[in-house]
């Protein structure tokens, strides 16, 4: 057991939060506590009852009030907050902590993120049409070309995940942002007050935190090393106006210059939506 680390937990009281549990537990090193914040629904009974998981329950629904909530019960010098569906890898816990101390405080760092079918869900190399991928998000998405859009915020707040198929120099890679899946940071370096101001499913969350955390000058890295899996569905037709909201929020305030290229984006993006679900 590590007496530093605590891990936060929002939920819906799922099935899947066993697993994610168990495989925290079963890892190389152990938490110390894990709080899970449930939203509105005591019936959720845990397959085994470890000694360092706490429960509560909220009639609060969304991730980011759920999560604020848990970080308030916790008081040891890490937190490891993540989702009720993330997987860890047997040494994905001891390899983010080992990067956070080499890090220092000021610093972020969250894992690689894969499918349950082992496949990487963030692809910057793709082997087909790849020319038109990389064309649309630099000219639509105002995002870099090609693989230098890796780990990248564009400039209209789209996020490139870290595509772990290419080469790096090393294991650590600074990164604009990190998906709020998973990650590890001091417990000082916790963003405690996002006033992120939506309810319910918290679209876009994690760019929000990401960019907050910019401004107050907390880097963001991702440790090749560590690895999860979850379920992945592509951004679809369903979601497009959650995100549009969040997302206009999002250049409004912090790329007022933008709100041209954005609604081209959002232009674009519904179309391609809905040929993705013919």
């Amino acid at each position: 057991m590590d007496d530093q680390i605590e891990v936060i937990i929002p939920s819906l009281g799922k099935k899947v939060l066993n697993e994610t549990i168990e495989k925290l537990n079963n890892g190389s090193i152990r938490p110390k506590n894990i709080i899970c914040v449930i939203y509105n629904n005591k019936k959720f009974v845990p397959k085994k009852n470890y000694k360092n998981l706490k429960f509560f329950y909220t009639h609060t629904k969304g991730q980011v009030s759920q999560r604020l909530i848990a970080f308030k019960k916790t008081k040891e010098k890490f937190i490891l907050q993540i989702d009720d569906d993330i997987i860890i890898d047997f040494d994905c816990l001891k390899n983010l902590l080992i990067s956070i101390k080499k890090l220092g405080k000021g610093n972020v760092v969250g894992p690689v993120y894969k499918s349950f079918k082992n496949r990487p869900i963030h692809v910057i190399k793709k082997n087909k049409f790849q020319i038109v991928f990389d064309l649309y998000n630099f000219l639509i998405c105002n995002a870099k070309f090609g693989i230098k859009k890796s780990g990248t915020l564009s400039q209209i707040f789209l996020a490139y995940g870290i595509d772990p198929k290419l080469k790096y120099k090393d294991r650590l890679i600074k990164t604009d942002w990190l998906p709020g899946g998973c990650l590890l940071s001091y417990r000082s370096d916790f963003i405690s007050n996002p006033r992120y101001p939506f309810s319910g499913k918290a679209y876009c969350e994690d760019v929000f935190y990401s960019i907050i955390r910019n401004k107050r000058h907390i880097s963001h890295f991702v440790d090749l090393n560590s690895k999860v899996k979850t379920s992945y569905q592509a951004p679809n037709l369903k979601s497009f106006f959650g995100e549009f909201k969040v997302r206009f929020f999002l250049v409004k305030k912090f790329k007022k210059i933008k709100i041209l290229r954005f609604f081209l984006w959002a232009f674009f993006d519904f179309f391609r939506r809905i040929l993705i679900k013919i």
